[in-house]
């Protein structure tokens, strides 16, 4: 028996179209000026909320991953993996990229993500960077071990 292909739940069309829509908060501009001269992964957006004083590990999970699908709907960041040189976009589209990702941050609950943990995220090609990205090793960041910036699609 075929199974019908799997909807978005959380990134349904009208939810991407309002994300998209979306003016950049003082969270999303922080986040995106950590990546002018370096990757980025979830564990960075939670950073900009801690810094910001919030201190409620569920507040900070759901705000945190408010900016995660706002930046990927309006193209603000690519999501991906990364090897030892580059940054490697994924495929998917990014209600895809959304939903797989949201629920990998779901699933380490209440552990907030580390440096690494469920995908890396690259500015997009029009964002300004103040210099040239460079690798995770020279930072000691681990790769991920999931598999949401690996999807094939």
């Amino acid at each position: 028996m075929t199974r019908p292909p799997q909807l978005h739940r959380i990134a349904t069309p009208e939810a991407m179209e309002t994300w998209r829509a979306s003016s950049l908060t003082m969270h999303e501009r922080a986040v995106l000026r950590r990546g002018e001269d370096d990757w980025l992964s979830p564990a960075d957006i939670v950073s900009v909320l801690v810094e910001s004083r919030l201190q409620n590990p569920h507040v900070i999970t759901e705000q945190a991953m408010d900016i995660f699908v706002r930046l990927v709907a309006r193209g603000d960041v690519r999501a991906g993996r990364i090897d030892s040189t580059s940054f490697i976009p994924t495929d998917a589209e990014p209600a895809t990229v959304t939903e797989t990702c949201v629920a990998e941050w779901r699933a380490l609950a209440p552990r907030l993500p580390g440096p690494g943990e469920i995908t890396w995220l690259d500015l997009a090609q029009d964002q300004p960077r103040s210099k040239p990205a460079h690798g995770p090793y020279e930072l000691g960041r681990k790769q991920p071990t999931t598999d949401c910036e690996t999807l094939e699609v």
